[in-house]
Order: structure tokens, then C-alpha cells, then sequence
């Protein structure tokens, strides 16, 4: 590789690794400085429907044509067909999350949690709706909720590599870097993808391992994603 092509590689992944800190530090923020929603949010008594047709009534209609809007679609048209099936309920979470994620819409959190709650009560032993609990949980900064959620899943399910990115991100919001670590580790272990190599370069570049962020950035860039 040429000297000019190194040095626009360096570069890319050196704005990619800053704006993951900038996301970091935003964060960092809101739970510090915003524990007046935080503590809001945990008094807010969780979401509840008795009926899929309730449910389905609580999502707004997607307005693109975006990869997340159609996912919503066909999630949404799957749990139509068939309201007694725990998978198609977790994938409309999933894309419900996937599109708060996008839009930072916090408006999609309660269908998301109603929609992983529907499929454990069809479920109790349901995995990924137990991952999705704790995906709620994390972004509504709900941390220890989080974390005992992923535990939950890891319990039924030890090869969960969700479970424990999902619990290292609430370690890590909560400054306990060594968990962090080590959950990380373990997904990656797991899971060697974009997911896991961009959670552990996050965490390596606040930590102040900034060479050893950039390579794991490098192959979290390498690695690709679906969205």
C-alpha cells in the first residue's frame, strides 16, 4: 500500500475512533448530568397490552424507505399472520430499536419493550426477547435492569454474545471499565464482528489505548454491517 493510501486509511479510522468517543462522552453526560430523566424513567411503571392488536396500534407507520422501515413492515406483517409465534414479536423489537437507533426517537422504546414483553409471555425461555429487554433497559439508562437481563440470558443460553455486549455496555456507562473488559472480551470471543470490534475499540480508545483502538477499528470497518 502506497504512503498516501496508509495515511487516508489512518485518517478514516482515526475520525471514525474520535466520533465513537464524541458518542462516548455524550453519553457520559446524559448519565451524569441528566439523572432527572434517568430516575423518571425507572418510576415509569413498564409498558403493558393484553392484546397483539394493542401493540401493533402503538408503532407508527414508518415514512421512508430505509432498510429499518421495511424490516418494521415485514416484522409487523409477520406478527399479523402469525400473533402466536415469540420470533416474529422479537424482530418487530429488534427493528423497532434498530429505528430508534437511527432516528434517536425515543418514542419507539415502549412499542419495542411491549412487543420482547408479548413474546415472553409466549415464551418465558425466550432468549433473544430477553436480549431485547436489555437493550431497552441500557438505552432507557436503566443500567442494573440491563445487566440483569443479559444475565438471565446468558444463564439459558451461556453462548449468548449479545447478552454480554449488552452487559458491557451497561458496565462500561457505569464506569466499571474492568467488566467492560472482560464481557467484551468474551463477545468477541464469541463473535468476532463489527459489533464486538467496535464495542472493544470504544472502549480501548477511552481507556487511552489509542493505537490498539485504531486496529480493532480497522477490522470493525473491514468486518461491515447490515445498517
Amino acid at each position: 500500500m502506497s504512503d498516501s493510501k496508509k495515511t487516508a486509511t489512518s485518517a478514516r479510522v482515526v475520525a471514525v475512533v474520535v466520533c465513537l468517543a464524541l458518542a462516548l462522552a455524550g453519553a457520559l453526560l446524559v448519565r451524569h448530568f441528566d439523572a432527572a430523566r434517568s430516575q423518571s424513567a425507572k418510576a415509569k411503571p413498564q409498558a403493558a397490552a393484553s392484546s397483539p392488536e394493542q401493540i401493533l396500534a402503538q408503532i407508527p407507520d414508518p415514512n421512508g424507505d430505509s432498510q429499518t422501515d421495511k424490516a418494521i413492515i415485514q416484522a409487523r406483517a409477520k406478527v399479523k399472520q402469525n400473533p402466536r409465534n415469540p420470533l416474529g414479536w422479537v424482530m418487530l423489537g429488534d427493528s423497532l430499536m434498530q429505528k430508534a437507533r437511527d432516528a434517536t426517537d425515543e418514542t419507539y422504546y415502549d412499542p419495542a419493550e411491549l412487543a420482547y414483553g408479548y413474546a415472553l409471555q409466549l415464551d418465558p425461555r425466550f432468549v433473544g426477547a430477553m436480549d431485547g429487554m436489555a437493550w431497552v433497559k441500557g438505552d432507557r439508562h436503566l443500567f442494573d435492569e440491563s445487566i440483569d437481563w443479559g444475565k438471565k440470558a446468558i444463564a439459558i443460553d451461556p453462548g449468548n454474545a449479545a447478552a454480554y455486549g449488552i452487559i458491557g455496555d451497561a458496565a462500561l456507562q457505569l464506569g466499571d471499565y474492568d467488566q467492560a473488559y472482560a464481557d467484551y472480551q468474551k463477545m468477541t470471543d464469541l463473535r468476532p464482528d463489527v459489533s464486538s470490534y467496535s464495542r472493544g475499540a470504544y472502549l480501548l480508545w477511552v481507556t487511552g489505548k489509542r493505537q490498539d483502538s485504531f486496529w480493532l477499528m480497522e477490522k470493525a470497518i473491514r468486518a461491515g454491517a447490515p445498517y
